[in-house]
C-alpha cells in the first residue's frame, strides 16, 4: 500500500506552499510522519512537494493527521483517504482525489 499527498496552503495563514507542514498516518499506535521541507540543506537541492508514504500491508481503520504550519490540525479518516491514491489536502478546502499524471 501507498499514499502521496500534495499540500496547498491558502497564502493567508499558510503559504501556498505549505512549507513546515507536516503529515501522519496513524494505524493501530505507530505513526509514520512526513514533514514538507523546501530543501534538505545541500547546495542547489530542492524536494519534492509531495509526500510519499510506502504503507507495506497497511489495512483497516487508519487516519492522516495534518499539522498546518499556523498549528491547525487537520484529521482525515480512512474513508475519506483510500490507500494507493494520488490526494491533495487543501488548506481550507479539504481533500482532493488526482487523477494519476501520465
Amino acid at each position: 500500500s501507498w499514499l502521496q499527498v500534495r499540500l496547498v496552503g491558502d497564502g493567508v495563514h499558510v503559504t501556498r506552499d505549505a512549507f513546515g507542514a507536516r503529515v501522519s498516518v496513524v494505524y493501530n499506535g505507530f505513526a509514520i510522519s512526513r514533514e514538507l521541507k523546501s530543501s534538505r540543506g545541500t547546495y542547489s537541492s530542492s524536494d519534492s512537494r509531495t509526500l510519499h508514504f510506502g504503507l507495506g500491508t497497511l489495512s483497516g481503520d487508519y487516519m492522516v493527521v495534518v499539522r498546518w504550519p499556523d498549528g491547525t490540525l487537520a484529521t482525515y479518516s480512512a474513508a475519506q483517504v483510500a490507500l494507493n491514491q494520488f490526494i491533495t489536502i487543501n488548506y481550507t478546502d479539504g481533500v482532493h482525489i488526482d487523477a494519476p499524471s501520465t
